[in-house]
């Protein structure tokens, strides 16, 4: 016998058929003041429920929630979108500069909430559930409805910044640092390659795109966020981005191959010129006295580094002995007489390129090493089995 399937009279009583005459009825005045009774009714009930009472309902919603969405076609779920995306924008339109700062408010501690229980693996899970939501929805949108996104979020941030304070904006630099930190120290070298080289196809996509008029609003940005950054920072933050910017340099300039050097050198050679032919004569003559400035500088560095060496050779000197110095003055003789010989090879070839210079003077010869003197012959000590007379420790046989 067929099983009967389950009635769905309810949906079709009195009270229901009332109540959807009633809804019909309503002005938009009457459902405001519906939904705000029941929006005072849904907080009081959740403020009096218990810990153990609001996770069961929460979890209870998450399963039916789940149930819903397993079983909705593309359409229904499409349709669902569309409808929540009307409501909320209805709902953001209507709503007043206060409200507005008390959704964001909630919503902030709702989300500091919810990341501060969650477990590393809840973490991952939902960045990873994210990234896929975000790539499925880049990849369905139009160049259109990526403009536009692109707008509103460029609009979005530039609210958002020009309303922040500068505790505010230092706070925010300091937890993207920090966040910046963490996901590179995490992060294994395949996806630091994968990363640079998305960050490169943007970044040329991008200029390629840009005209005249975006470029130079977009290095006029970038000085002036330089300047003001490096008019900020500390003596001790200046060094420390100093020796970053050497390293990092160090590193990428050892890895790369003669042609990457090539045309690394073509490449600046080319952004100079463009730079050049576009720069008026105020610029060319800002720049070069800025070049001046900084010749000036390193002029005045290099005196003042070649005047501290001459003080301190002076203070080496006025306290070495006559044997000290007869031994650095044989030194420097012998150093001459092999730079000016005209059978002198530099110390990068091989050994045997060139005559190696006896050993003679032993004796406190530590800090004249010469690079033309073989010192192999002399590293083989021997044994300890010589004994010592007065302690009967051992020594080396040599």
């Amino acid at each position: 016998m067929p099983q009967k399937k389950k009635s769905s009279l309810s949906k079709y009583n009195r009270r229901a058929k009332r109540m959807r005459q009633v809804r019909s009825q309503e002005t938009n005045e009457d459902r405001e003041h519906r939904l705000a009774y029941n929006r005072e009714q849904t907080a009081e009930s959740r403020a009096s429920e218990s810990s153990f009472n609001n996770e069961t309902r929460l979890a209870t919603d998450r399963e039916r929630h789940a149930l819903s969405r397993a079983s909705e076609t593309l359409t229904n779920y499409s349709q669902r979108l569309k409808v929540d995306r009307e409501r909320h924008i209805e709902s953001r339109a209507l709503e007043t500069f206060t409200e507005h700062s008390e959704r964001l408010t909630a919503d902030r501690e709702r989300h500091a909430e919810s990341r501060a229980s969650e477990t590393f693996t809840q973490y991952s899970d939902r960045l990873t559930a994210d990234r896929e939501r975000h790539a499925e929805f880049r990849a369905s949108e139009t160049f259109t409805e990526c403009s536009e996104r692109l707008t509103a979020d460029r609009e979005r941030h530039a609210e958002s910044r020009a309303s922040e304070t500068f505790t505010q904006y230092s706070e925010r630099l300091t937890a993207d640092r920090e966040r910046h930190a963490e996901s590179f120290a995490s992060e294994t070298f395949t996806q630091y390659s994968e990363r640079l080289t998305a960050d490169r196809e943007r970044h040329v996509e991008s200029r390629a795109s840009e005209t005249f008029t975006e470029c130079s609003e977009r290095l006029t940005a970038d000085r002036e966020s330089h300047a003001e950054s490096r008019a900020s920072e500390t003596l001790t933050q200046y060094s420390e981005r100093l020796t970053a910017d050497r390293e990092r340099h160090a590193r990428s300039r050892a890895s790369e191959s003669f042609t990457q050097y090539e045309a690394r050198l073509a490449a600046d050679r080319e952004s100079r010129s463009v730079s050049r032919t576009h720069e008026t004569q105020q610029e060319h003559d800002l720049r070069l006295e800025l070049a001046r400035g900084y010749y000036e500088n390193s002029l005045q560095h290099r005196n003042e580094l070649l005047s501290l060496q001459r003080e301190r050779v002076q203070a080496i000197r006025s306290n070495e002995t006559e044997s000290e110095r007869a031994i650095r003055l044989q030194a420097d003789r012998i150093r001459t007489f092999i730079n000016r010989s005209p059978t002198f090879t530099p110390p990068s070839m091989d050994r045997e390129n060139y005559t190696d210079l006896p050993w003679v003077d032993k004796e406190n010869s530590g800090f004249t090493y010469t690079f033309n003197i073989d010192y192999s012959e002399f590293v083989e000590i021997g044994r300890m089995i010589r004994t010592c007379s007065h302690c009967q420790s051992l020594k080396w046989s040599k």
